[in-house]
């Protein structure tokens, strides 16, 4: 104790004390030593991996490990949502594709349909291929009643060629030079159902 009090000595008009064990720091040169003792060191409470027995290289390591795993879920979720996406892509690529060939078929079927109206309108009784059919129709019906008319004119004559002129329409009878002949025809008797050449 001798070695750490010292006597009071003046210095330049000032009286200091006797020394405190702590030192010159433990003093005040007007009041003495401190008034207030140093706040108590803040206590960690037990909560989880933050636990007050546990080291702070403990406490790093354990989140550390929580971020690598956080990071790891992250990473699998992007690269899940990227897998998503380029199957949506894909599925995106395959419905263009189908709608490309859709808009193709219905762009030939309206090219078909836009034909067959035209044969339709073409078909109208009043214009057209309809107004020439109906013409013809009535042509047909001219023709067989002009047919009929001509069959019986040549019945008729060939009737009067055979009295009048001895003339055989199947052969010649070899009476000489001034025999009447001619090409033997028989006319059908419906002009519809002839053979075409």
């Amino acid at each position: 104790a001798a070695g750490m009090s010292a006597t009071m000595t003046t210095i330049g008009g000032s009286r200091t004390g006797t020394m405190s064990p702590f030192g010159a720091a433990g003093m005040s040169a007007t009041a003495g030593p401190l008034v207030r003792p140093a706040p108590p060191r803040p206590q960690m409470k037990n909560r989880g991996f933050l636990a007050r027995n546990k080291q702070v290289g403990q406490v790093v390591g354990e989140t550390g490990s929580q971020a690598t795993m956080l990071i790891g879920n992250l990473t699998s979720a992007v690269k899940k949502l990227e897998d998503e996406i380029q199957q949506d892509e894909r599925s995106l690529r395959e419905m263009d594709n189908n709608l490309a060939k859709l808009r193709t078929e219905r762009e030939r079927l309206a090219r078909i349909i836009a034909q067959e109206e035209d044969v339709i309108d073409a078909m109208n009784p009043e214009k057209g291929l309809g107004a020439a059919m109906k013409q013809f129709d009535s042509f047909m019906g001219d023709v067989t009643t002009t047919y009929s008319r001509c069959k019986t004119s040549h019945k008729d004559s060939i009737d009067i060629l055979k009295k009048e002129f001895g003339y055989n329409p199947a052969f010649k009878r070899g009476r000489g030079s001034d025999e009447f002949t001619s090409a033997y025809h028989s006319m059908a008797p419906d002009p519809s159902k002839l053979s075409k050449a």
